[in-house]
Parts: structure tokens; sequence; C-alpha cells
């Protein structure tokens, strides 16, 4: 028994010391993890960040907040760093108990998904994706037990996984066929069924936090759950419904050849070959459950490759446990046949081992490593301390938006300065939100707000990137003054911003 909780124990203790030395100071804008800052400043501010809500990762990220050590950010970060150890244990366990006995195998595959590019970044930034892999890591872990256990707890412990899933994620529905068969076990089906259900009800509660939230009429409250018709609208993503399955049919062959390029960044050749080899020689007791990974790693490569947007690979990144998983059945059965064809075996394949884990470690520090990535919390500081008492800044893209918001709400800079949105205002929530907090704030649309705020506050407007501002047109017998920016290495500036100033 000791021997099989040793290995996840190395597995989940390596992976998150890479991650605690590769973790970035602070907010961050690397890996797509632009949404970071409204997931902070909600998980801290107990608000309710943009659909579907992921009630889920701000439960498990709200106590890491209260934490007395660094700042928020860093804090919420660290619900990445533990779901991304976390996962690569439990793809170690989930390889020791499919092929019924300690392994190196299972080092080999925990921290080979641990140091893969795309899951390593993940895993260091705030965002959902971390925690999105680890709970589908769980699921199959406990699918394995359950096939294996007569007690429907494992089926219990799989739909409470399951349901917490769906509560992260909306594309964890892609997992359900691990749920089903977890569900079908081979005895006390009736009971195991029964235990499934109850567990995913279970997990299903989260939801209910986000119209609690929502009711205490939160600084942030993305469609205002707090009535069915914003619950529903924040829940089911309709503000994204128009990126589902829309990317055009000419770029689909250009989407699966990046899918393809991105599985061997992330396992390289001989990894993936590795999977193969455990694909094909998965155990036939547990052939059920490698059926059901290869259905939703298929679903949810469907789902991404037709949604939409440049980082929908991101939401594939629950089928890398499952690469892992049979990488690491893969390398036992090449273990097993150099200990059989040599002498020299069992030296062979701990130097095997060795190599295959600090090839990705090495290989993929550099481009991980954010350590000294302080882009973000600089943006923030330098608009705020820009930025006159009482004023009002006006943000455009979700880099600043969210910035701006993580600054003034998740780390309480600057009290007396409200961030507002260009881009959200089209959303009537939004606007009815701010005008609940602040009657003065109430417009039809950004330039009327502008207009009628000007004359009493500071405005200001800002984005991120040295591109030229779309801006909103400015009052009558005003125009909008750029002010002095730093410079990145080329030259050009790292942000925008100017101020509405009065002609003279």
């Amino acid at each position: 028994m000791r021997s099989r909780v040793l290995a996840p124990l190395v597995v989940f203790g390596s992976a998150l010391l890479v991650y605690l030395l590769t973790m970035p100071p602070g907010l961050t804008w690397a890996h797509e993890s632009a949404d970071g800052g409204d997931l902070i400043a909600a998980v801290v501010s107990g608000s309710v960040p943009h659909p579907s809500g992921y009630p889920t990762f701000v439960l498990f990220a709200t106590p890491l907040a209260r934490l007395p050590w660094q700042n928020p950010a860093w804090r919420v970060t660290l619900l990445s760093a533990l779901a991304g150890a976390a996962s690569a244990a439990f793809v170690a366990a989930t390889v020791q108990t499919v092929l019924g006995r300690a392994s190196m195998a299972a080092i080999v595959a925990g921290l080979m998904l641990a140091f893969s590019s795309v899951f390593w970044g993940q895993a260091t930034v705030v965002e959902v994706y971390a925690l999105h892999a680890c709970l589908a890591a769980a699921l199959l872990w406990c699918a394995v037990r359950s096939r294996q256990s007569v007690s429907p707890a494992w089926t219990a412990a799989a739909g409470l996984v399951f349901g917490l899933a769906l509560g992260n994620h909306l594309t964890s529905l892609w997992l359900a066929p691990l749920f089903l068969v977890s569900l079908l076990t081979p005895t006390r089906r009736g009971q195991a069924v029964a235990a499934g259900i109850g567990g995913l009800l279970a997990g299903l509660c989260v939801y209910l936090a986000l119209p609690l939230r929502a009711a205490a009429n939160p600084l942030l409250n993305w469609g205002d759950a707090s009535t069915w018709d914003g619950f529903w609208w924040l829940v089911s993503g309709q503000l994204y419904r128009s990126f589902v399955f829309a990317a055009p049919l000419q770029a689909m062959a250009s989407r699966v050849a990046a899918a393809s390029g991105l599985l061997l960044q992330s396992f390289f050749p001989w990894g993936v070959a590795l999977a193969i080899v455990g694909l094909l020689s998965w155990p036939r007791e547990q052939r059920v459950v490698n059926i059901a990974m290869l259905v939703s790693a298929g679903l949810g490569l469907v789902w991404a490759l037709g949604y939409n947007t440049s980082d929908s690979y991101l939401s594939w990144l629950p089928a890398w446990p499952f690469v892992a998983v049979w990488l690491g059945i893969g390398f036992a059965a090449l273990a097993d046949w150099l200990r059989s064809a040599t002498s020299r075996g069992r030296w062979l394949t701990a130097l095997l081992a060795a190599l295959l884990i600090a090839a990705p470690l090495a290989l993929n520090w550099q481009a991980n490593d954010l350590s000294a990535d302080r882009d973000a919390e600089e943006f923030v500081a330098g608009v705020l301390d820009t930025v006159e008492t009482d004023g009002v800044v006006v943000a455009a893209g979700d880099r600043a938006t969210f910035g701006l918001w993580y600054g003034r709400y998740g780390a309480g800079q600057r009290p007396d300065v409200q961030p507002i949105s260009r881009d959200l205002w089209r959303l009537a929530s939004y606007r009815d939100a701010l005008g609940a907090a602040q009657p003065a704030l109430v417009a039809d649309s950004i330039e009327a707000l502008i207009d009628r705020i000007s004359a009493a506050r500071p405005v200001y407007l800002t984005q991120v990137g040295p591109e030229l501002l779309d801006q909103p047109e400015a009052p009558a017998g005003a125009v909008w003054e750029s002010l002095p920016a730093p410079l990145d290495e080329s030259g050009r500036p790292r942000w925008q911003i100017y101020r509405l100033a009065r002609e003279q």
C-alpha cells in the first residue's frame, strides 16, 4: 500500500515545486489568461465572474485568497498550481491502479503531464483550465476504481467529481462517458446508479453560490444571477453562443493540424508513440474505461475545433491526463520488454525514465518561467498612479478591463477610482449593476456616460498595447489628450492612456 502512495506523492511534490518556482509574482496575462483579473476580483470581493460563473473555481479559490502570504493574484494562482500538481498525481495513481502494481511508469506519466508545455502554462496562471484537467483526471481515477470495487462509494465519488467539473467549466459535459462507465459497475448496479446520481447532485450544488452572491448586489455581477433569466444567461454561457461551431470549414484543416502539433509539442513524438502503445495494450478488464476515455477526448476535440476563438484549444486540456495515462501504460509495456530482453533492462528503464522526465522540464522551463513577469502589474500600477482623485477610467479590451478590476476590487488599490468597461457597456446587466451602485453612472451609451460625468470627474481612456485606440466620441468642447506611457523593447508604448481635456 505504501508503495502505491509513494509515486503519486513524489509526482505531486515535484510538480508543485516547479510550479511555485515558475509562478508569476502577481497578475499576469501570459498563456491566454487575460480573464484572470476578473476571476481574482470576483473571488476576493464576493462577486460573480463572467459566464458561466465558474462556481467551483470561485469556491475553491476563496479560502486560498484569504491566506496571509503574497498578494491576491499569487494566492489565487496557487489554486491552478495545486490543481496541476494534483492532476499529475491522479494520473500516477490511475496508471498504478490499471497496472495493478507500483511502477516507475506512474512517475513518468505524471511528470510528463506536469511538465508538458500547455499544461504547465495553465498551472501557473489564474484560469479555470488546470482545475478543469484536474477534475477530469480525478474522474478517470474514480471510474477505474469503481470498476474494481463492489462498494458504491467510488461511484458516488465519480458523481461528485463530475458535478464539480460541470460547475467549473461547461465543456466538462464531454466527460459524461467516464461518469456513465462508473455507474455501470459489474456488481450492485442499482446501488451504484443511486450513489452516482446522488454524488452528481451534491456536486452541482456549487451553482447555488451564484444566486446567493448575486443577491448581495456585489461590485461585479455578470448577468445578475439572483433572477432566473439572469441565472440561465450566466450559466448557459449565452454571451458566447455565437462562437459555438462557428469556425469556418476552410480553416478546419489548419485547426486539425494545429491540434495535432499541440499534442506533439506537449508530449513529444516519443511520448505520443508510447501513448499509442498504451492505448492498444490497455488491459481487457478495463476496456470499457479505455473506450470512454477515447470518446471523451474525441468529443472535446470536436468542440475545440468548432469553437471559433483563438484559445479554444484550452478546452481540450482535459484530454491531456488521458494521454498521459496511456503514455504510462505504454512505458510500462516497454519496461517489461526491456527487462525480459536484456539483463540490463532495469537500468535502461531507469535511464529512459529519467530522460523522458528531464526533457520536457528542461525544454519547457524558459517558456513557462513567469517568475519575472510584471507586465500586468505594472500596467495596473501605472494607470492607477496616473489617474487623478475620483477619476473614472474607461478601459478597452479584456486585459485593460480585468486588470483594472483586479487592482480596484481584488487588490483594493485606489478605492476612489471607478473603472468602466467600454466593451461591456452594451450588456444591460453590466449597466444596471453599475447604476445600482452609483446612480450617477446611469446612461444608455458610453458616449452619453462620458458626457454626463466629465463635468464633475476626471475621465480617462486606456487599453493595453501600442495600437491606436478606437476612441469614443468626446463631448462638445473636449478632446482626448494622449498621456505618456512606458515603451517596450522596440520603442512602442506598452499601453495607451488618454485624458479627457477641455479645449482652450
